[in-house]
């Protein structure tokens, strides 16, 4: 029984690491002039002592970050939604781990680590900015109708 939880363990772990190397390769950039003088706000340490990387594939995150201090952040078990520290955007979601008796494939299907699971994060957030926008398109459109009552209601 222990044998086959650590199995499982494995499992999630490599999944996890494939999700944090695909994020890193998919979803950042090497900046082509850095912010010398600014600092790793995960570390706090000078741009100037290692690697930088720039999250570029995030539309409202742009932030800078030393490469193994990301990946340190992305590969931190404690939190399935790794967000920016600075302006909480969510990066990735990282599904829960197989549980221990998975017994058929598209249980093992469904409860697995995927690599998907980035791009569904990032669609969904996509989904999540169209709906607030078109709320707030109906809200302006409402204000401008109550506007244009009111004028009516001076002149009359």
């Amino acid at each position: 029984m222990a044998l086959h939880e650590n199995q499982s363990a494995n499992r999630a772990n490599r999944s996890r690491t494939t999700l944090v190397e695909n994020f890193i390769t998919h979803c950042t950039t090497t900046p082509e002039n850095p912010d010398l003088a600014g600092h790793c706000p995960v570390c706090l340490e000078s741009y100037t002592t290692e690697a930088t990387v720039r999250v570029s594939g995030i539309p409202e995150c742009k932030h800078d970050f030393h490469l193994s201090c990301l990946r340190a952040l992305l590969d931190d078990p404690s939190y399935d939604e790794k967000k920016c520290p600075l302006c909480r955007t969510l990066w990735l979601l990282i599904s829960a781990p197989m549980p221990r008796f998975a017994t058929s494939s598209r249980d093992r299907r469904r409860n697995a680590l995927d690599e998907n699971s980035l791009y569904r994060t990032i669609e969904s957030w996509k989904r999540k900015k169209k709906k607030k926008k078109k709320k707030k398109k109906k809200k302006k459109k409402k204000k401008k109708k109550k506007k244009k009552k009111k004028k009516k209601k001076k002149w009359k």
